[in-house]
């Protein structure tokens, strides 16, 4: 997939809020590993990550592990890459003690983003280095969603209402409407809401019939105990279901030290006309945040609660939550940042992203983590349908990059690309987006219409894209 973004004139500026400590003195050879391999994260945020960790002195002391293209379209490479050309942990393996030799390296830390995969790269490089990383059942939980909602429970963290769908083909929780997600993904395929039991029994047939053929880390089957009894679950027949929470959405990272808990990040999301899939990110600041009713208190007592739950002692996390009626509602959490646009939101406007504490944290470096005093919004660019591309024409958002403040344009797609869609995925419609700084919150809305107004989009319907159908249960 082509990857373009249309620099804006004030990338040469630059400046962190982030002032990392001092590196490790020579001979110590202390690295740390990030798997940036993109069966685990995008490569905007791949990128973004990476010159985030290079502007801030942290490159020095990570071993990335790559593909050639990934590394090939790279901003700036960082000096350490292990190379590899295909998702092999045993290759993976080799090439990691290779560098472990040639620099005499002692891993001392992970940047462990796999948790798609169970955390199952990361697993097997702690047991082959001796690196420290979570125990199993931070592993296990944040790749888990029904263990997760278990801790949830025995730490008295409000979280919507959820059940395991049967296997005889009815529904666990009676209450609708109802999302049923798959158990093991993180992002919003294979999600859907039920309006009535009708259209849950049939939309879990046909997810069934569809997982049953494909080949996917995220279908692994599932075996663990919790409180003494022993689960074993089958991602490709089980699902969770989980009541309807009404309330804006957010997402926060957060970062557990020596015994203290720092909100590092928080943004709102704004739904997109597919459930599960949003159409902008927003930015916010403290000031922002009190206006949504939100406090930095009040969260790092959520954060603090999450990070009991999962047993994170010492590192990052992430959290979708709701605010509703009742108060915070938490959907979902992960011992690992949050993976999305917002990376290069963070690394654009601050110069740091969550990636720099992290890793300072687990190199034990002195650092302050500083909540963003900057604003920012990324408004995602959907294609209509699937198709070939005909036009893709974002030169109209060119005359509005100063009126808006328009940072980065960002297109995922060019013109004579075939684009696909299906009732389980809609990211294949996610053609590119663009990012704002500081802009006027009583006029989101107003900059989404402008925005819509100034991209101009054509799609040829294509047979072969059309096969895969454009439902919009999901």
């Amino acid at each position: 997939m082509k990857k373009t973004e249309i620099p804006s004139d004030d990338d040469a500026e630059y400046h962190s809020e982030f002032q990392p400590g001092h590196p490790a003195a020579p001979g110590e050879n202390k690295f740390l590993i990030f798997p940036a391999l993109d069966e685990f994260i995008g490569f905007f945020e791949i990128d973004n990550a990476i010159q985030s960790l290079i502007r801030n002195g942290l490159a020095e002391q990570i071993l990335f592990l790559i593909y050639p293209e990934t590394r090939d379209s790279l901003t700036e490479q960082p000096p350490h890459m292990a190379v590899v050309l295909y998702y092999d942990p045993e290759a993976i393996v080799r090439a990691v003690d290779d560098f472990r030799t040639a620099h005499g390296a002692r891993f001392t830390g992970i940047l462990a983003v796999d948790d798609e995969a169970g955390f199952g790269l990361s697993a097997l490089l702690k047991e082959c280095f001796g690196i420290p990383l979570h125990n199993r059942t931070t592993l296990q939980s944040s790749a888990n969603k029904v263990l997760l909602k278990l801790l949830f429970g025995d730490a008295g963290i409000q979280t919507a209402r959820h059940s395991l769908s049967g296997l005889d083909g009815k529904p666990g929780l009676a209450e609708f409407p109802n999302v049923t997600k798959l158990i093991t993904g993180t992002g919003s395929e294979y999600s859907f809401v039920s309006r009535d039991e009708r259209e849950w029994v049939k939309s879990v047939r046909r997810l069934r019939a569809i997982l049953a053929k494909k080949d996917d880390l995220r279908l692994r089957k599932l075996r663990f105990r919790h409180n003494g009894i022993l689960y074993k679950i089958d991602p490709r027949r089980e699902f969770i279901m989980e009541e309807f929470v009404d309330g804006h959405e957010y997402s926060m990272d957060f970062l557990v030290r020596g015994g203290k808990v720092e909100i590092l990040r928080v943004t709102k999301k704004f739904f997109y006309s597919f459930f599960g899939y949003f159409c902008a990110y927003h930015l916010l600041d403290e000031a922002l945040l009190k206006k949504e009713g939100l406090t930095l208190s009040l969260l790092r007592g959520v954060a603090r609660q999450i990070a009991g739950s999962l047993k994170i002692k010492s590192g990052i996390g992430m959290a979708d939550f709701k605010l509703s009626p009742d108060g915070i509602v938490v959907i979902e959490a992960s011992a690992r940042p949050g993976l999305s646009v917002f990376i290069g939101l963070m690394q654009k406007l601050l110069g740091w992203t969550s990636f720099v504490p992290w890793a300072a944290s687990l190199l034990k470096m002195p650092y302050k983590p500083v909540f963003p005093r900057e604003t920012g919004l990324s408004y995602h660019i959907y294609a209509p349908y699937p198709g070939r591309i005909a036009v893709f024409d974002t030169d109209g958002l060119e005359k509005l990059r100063k009126r808006l403040d328009i940072v980065s344009i960002y297109r995922y797609n060019e013109p004579g690309d075939i684009i696909e869609d299906s009732p389980d995925s809609h990211y294949g419609l996610f053609i590119g987006f663009v990012l704002f700084r500081n802009p006027d919150p009583s006029k989101i809305a107003e900059i989404f219409e402008t925005v819509s107004r100034a991209v101009k989009i054509r799609v040829e319907p294509q047979a072969q894209a059309a096969i895969a159908g454009t439902g919009d249960d999901d």
